[in-house]
């Protein structure tokens, strides 16, 4: 976007933005503790996917078996995941996104411990919508980048002029003038 010199961009605005927002913490009760938690956004789940490629197998249906050949089995889907990725959503949902060293707590913590806070951590991942609010929003964010990619790959002539009236592209004019 280009600017005049008597347009101000304020830098700070979306800092504001988001500090003006507050978490969406709820307390679930874990082991009769009230555990704050909140759902997974968009670009935290695009985090899970990069750093834990045997997560999003899970979307395309496809896991390397142990000969690295894909495999649309479920149970191998399941079982090649690890604690690794769940450990990272615990955290993000419990406000510990990317802290290693808390992903590593939780996962030698107790096994009654790991299940209950673990289970109650990705059921409260997906948002009160639970799955069908997930996909949905999943969707949404994948529909944006989609159309942001296109908007970004069109050729300038393509896009639409500014001035709000069309023009020919020169490659247009010069084939039509021979």
């Amino acid at each position: 976007m280009a600017t005049t010199s008597t347009e101000q961009l304020d830098f700070n605005a979306v800092d504001a933005l988001i500090a003006s927002v507050s978490h969406d913490f709820k307390p679930v009760e874990v082991r009769g503790k009230p555990i704050p938690m909140q759902a997974l956004a968009f670009d935290d789940w695009m985090y899970v996917l990069r750093r834990f490629p045997q997560v999003s197998a899970l979307f395309d249906g496809f896991a390397p078996d142990e000969d690295g050949e894909p495999s649309g089995d479920f149970r191998s889907l399941l079982s090649n995941i690890g604690h690794e990725p769940v450990a990272a959503v615990v955290a993000i949902v419990t406000g510990h996104p990317g802290d290693l060293e808390w992903e590593k707590s939780f996962v030698r913590a107790a096994p009654a411990v790991k299940n209950e806070l673990g289970i109650k951590a990705l059921e409260h991942a997906f948002g009160e919508d639970g799955l069908s609010g997930f996909f949905s929003m999943m969707a949404e964010g994948m529909e944006r980048l989609l159309a942001e990619a296109e908007k970004s790959e069109l050729p300038p002539s393509a896009k639409p002029a500014k001035s709000g009236r069309k023009t020919a592209s020169k490659k247009t004019a010069n084939s039509s003038a021979s």
